[in-house]
């Protein structure tokens, strides 16, 4: 799903939602391997299933609209 929206200046915005393959709420998602499956679930499902937070990694790349600004880039 894509969500589009306009300001009253022009822009024009966009992201691409996620969901959580677990409890289907959309979310910032992160990659938990099962052993038999990978799955993109949200923060709570992962704790819930694992007890820990996920690693301070960056997040494995999703479907999720991630800019970065020029700077960023250099």
């Amino acid at each position: 799903k894509v969500e589009v929206w306009g300001e009253t200046d022009g822009t024009i915005y966009f992201r691409i939602a996620t969901r959580c393959e677990i409890c289907k709420r959309g979310a910032r998602l992160y990659a938990l391997d099962m052993g038999f499956a990978k799955k993109n679930i949200c923060l709570e499902c992962y704790t819930s299933l694992t007890g820990n937070y996920p690693s301070q990694e960056p997040p494995a790349p999703t479907n999720e609209n991630n800019t970065q600004t020029e700077q960023e880039q250099q």
